[in-house]
């Protein structure tokens, strides 16, 4: 029982830690802007109103699951509002934004649909330790 408990915190530590990771992998996109900065320049010396439509504002959900008798890791991604027809590597690294540390593991390459979407799943073999590997926890 204690073993059940112990292995659902962690899990849920886990997630929590791989939903902060999505969230900083995405603070880190810098976009294809060589200047690194975004912008118009007014064509007038009085700007009245202006506003924008975002089409592409990528949101969606990523599911780990481990099985401890194959040691399989299974990383299913599920997202919508990517550049149509786009494609974007994707891994596991024991790093943040600041400092991406040591690739862990290479996953499939989200390659999104003319509307935008991407559904992939990913299965790593030889995961040994599951999440709690991944997460940095030791027990």
């Amino acid at each position: 029982m204690l073993t059940k408990k112990l292995v659902k915190q962690n899990f849920i530590h886990f997630a929590l830690l791989l939903g902060a990771v999505l969230v900083l992998l995405s603070a880190c996109d810098s976009g294809n802007n060589p200047n690194g900065s975004a912008g118009a320049t007014p064509t007038s010396a009085t700007v009245n109103s202006a506003s924008a439509i975002i089409r592409h504002s990528p949101s969606g959900t990523v599911e780990l699951m481990w099985d401890h008798t194959s040691h399989v890791l299974t990383v299913h991604m599920a997202l919508t509002g990517l550049t149509p027809k786009s494609t974007h590597p994707a891994h596991i690294n024991a790093g943040s934004c600041k400092n991406g540390g040591k690739l862990v593991y290479n996953l499939s390459s989200v390659k999104a649909t003319q509307i935008g979407f991407a559904d992939v799943i990913t299965r790593v073999k030889d995961v040994t330790g599951g999440f709690l590997r991944l997460a940095g926890i030791s027990m």
